[in-house]
């Protein structure tokens, strides 16, 4: 029997209020130790199925124990007896790793400081220290599937009519439109500017505070930045995860270790079907100076406890010879594009920019001020060249700070106070 059915099964002897009161239990962070609580908002009108879903999308191999103490909050110790009897003697159900309450502690943990990290984001390049929440600033983005990895696109050469725009939401840039193709390696492109690491930042976020992505147990940003500075150290990949992702301070190394092991020898190449979801974002690829070699034809065999050099971890990574069953989401300029091989490259989406309504989401963010953002756009449209340069995010953050600059001398200042 599998898990699903057998947790339906068990749903379905309870009554309505004992059902009720179990999606209740299910909400409550401190009744499952080292577990997350399914948001109230996700359970308020499922059914029985939609509830086990829910389940197993949250707790994953630890759906039947879940079950089980809900089970005993709800006074039912007989169903809790049967539930232990069928599920010990069923082949097919995925028994609780021993370690899943430490990772799922380890998962709140790390979701709790990449909030810290990624809330607050600087725009442009401005050296001067000028920190906005994210979600104040971040407007939506115009991305397209399919583009051709090895195209460069000069930025006033942007046709946002062209390509397959991706589902609204950015978990959407990570699957196939089919929904069908087991999707690995995501390649993101864009010009400088363009706001590939604002997207980053929001999927990073939206994942930390649990609004998007919660099929994904693990979120590891990278940044090749940060990967350069260990070139020619060799180490293993739980430590440089620790390295390059500051917020796993907390992981062990040895419940790291435990993970990519697990994965690594699994044979599993499916990220829907891995036993630890895992996604890591590689974001800058067009700032590596690592030696990416992928021209070698034999797989290199990969110990992730044993240390290597971190040009030989990365290439293993992309190939899928490292964690097959990992999801990897990779950004770059085009013009840097073609280091890594179309074979390794599953799904490629394009970041475009901003579309004429985002332009004015953007502004109107930017400025809260009804009256100004309107006088701002208004200007902006007087110029079509400035107006079309404009789909470029870091044009629009700068034709803001220089319009806001002379909205202010020509007002007196006072009378224009920025309102952020």
């Amino acid at each position: 029997m599998a898990v699903k059915e057998l947790l339906l099964n068990t749903l379905e002897e309870l009554g309505d209020e004992e059902f009720r009161k179990f999606k209740w239990c299910l909400q409550q962070p401190d009744i499952l130790e080292g577990s997350s609580a399914i948001p109230k908002s996700h359970l308020d009108k499922a059914d029985r199925q939609e509830t086990v879903d829910k389940m197993v999308q949250n707790h994953n191999q630890g759906s039947v124990e879940v079950m089980k103490t809900m089970l005993k909050k709800i006074n039912r110790n007989d169903l809790v007896e049967k539930l232990s009897i069928i599920s010990t003697g069923a082949q097919d159900v995925v028994q609780q790793p021993k370690c899943l309450q430490t990772i799922r502690r380890d998962q709140t943990r790390l979701q709790s400081n990449l909030q810290s990290s990624f809330r607050c984001v600087q725009e442009g390049w401005t050296l001067k220290k000028d920190e906005k929440g994210l979600d104040d600033v971040y407007a939506e983005l115009h991305v397209t599937i399919g583009e051709d990895t090895h195209i460069s696109r000069q930025p006033w050469q942007m046709d946002l009519t062209s390509g397959t725009p991706a589902e609204p939401g950015i978990s959407h840039i990570l699957t196939h439109p089919s929904g069908k193709k087991n999707v690995r390696t995501v390649l993101t492109t864009g010009v400088a500017g363009i706001g590939k690491t604002f997207l980053v930042h929001k999927f990073v976020l939206d994942w930390a505070e649990k609004r998007d992505s919660e099929d994904v147990d693990l979120v590891f940003p990278l940044t090749f930045a940060s990967l350069n500075a260990l070139r020619g150290e060799p180490c293993g990949f739980a430590e440089l995860i620790h390295r390059c992702v500051p917020e796993t301070v907390h992981m062990q190394q040895e419940v790291l270790n435990n993970i990519f092991t697990t994965l690594q020898t699994s044979g599993n190449s499916n990220f829907d079907r891995s036993e630890y979801k895992v996604l890591f974002v590689l974001d800058g690829l067009d700032q590596s100076r690592l030696q990416l070699d992928f021209t070698a034809k034999e797989k290199l065999a990969i110990d992730v406890t044993e240390s290597t050099s971190v040009d030989v971890l990365l290439t293993n990574l992309i190939r899928g010879n490292l964690l097959p069953s990992a999801r990897l989401w990779i950004t770059t300029q085009p013009a840097a594009a073609n280091q890594i091989p179309p074979e390794c490259v599953d799904m490629v989406t394009e970041v475009r920019g901003f579309t004429d309504p985002q332009k004015e989401q953007y502004f109107r963010k930017r400025f809260r001020d009804e009256e100004r953002a309107s006088r701002i756009i208004s200007h902006l449209k007087t110029s079509q060249s400035l107006h079309i340069m404009c789909h470029i995010p870091v044009v629009c953050w700068i034709t803001a700070t220089v319009l806001k600059d002379l909205l202010e001398t020509r007002g007196g200042g006072a009378a224009a106070q920025d309102p952020d």
